[in-house]
């Protein structure tokens, strides 16, 4: 599962990375930024599957930098010393929120939840090619050539 980082606090970017590769091997990775215009950039040229988002970036926060996304088909975990942003998070369809420090079980349920939720719609996106293509042959009058 690929992913980054939005963090402004390099201590932070530092903690979260060895945690995800101790405790969530199946996470990689691509890249972090600290603060929107870095993010957005990585995220156009990367397409993570996941994106790790802290709230709170300097002059910005991370839900301007969901705003500049127009298509929303990745996942987002926020991991935030800010408990109050909860209700927000949630208007955003964030997938988790985790208060800083980091929990390792909460981590760990993060991370699993946003597997299942991209294997979900892996097999979404599968079934509707499937069907497409049923329908597409269906739609095809068949021929006989005779001599």
């Amino acid at each position: 599962m690929k992913a980054i980082i939005v963090d402004d606090e390099p201590a932070n970017v530092i903690n979260l990375t060895i945690l995800l590769n101790k405790y969530c091997p199946q996470v990689e990775i691509l890249g972090t930024a600290n603060n929107n215009k870095d993010a957005l950039a990585l995220f156009e040229v990367e397409k993570p599957h996941l994106i790790f988002l802290d709230i709170q970036l300097d002059n910005d926060s991370g839900f301007n930098l969901l705003k500049s996304i127009p298509k929303k088909d990745f996942e987002v975990i926020f991991v935030t010393a800010y408990d109050n942003y909860g209700i927000q998070a949630i208007k955003f369809a964030a997938l988790d929120y985790i208060l800083k420090p980091i929990d390792i079980d909460e981590l760990v349920s993060a991370v699993n939840k946003a597997e299942i939720k991209l294997k979900e719609k892996q097999q979404t996106m599968q079934l509707d090619f499937l069907v497409n293509h049923i329908k597409r042959d269906q739609a095809v009058p068949l021929k006989i050539a005779l001599p």
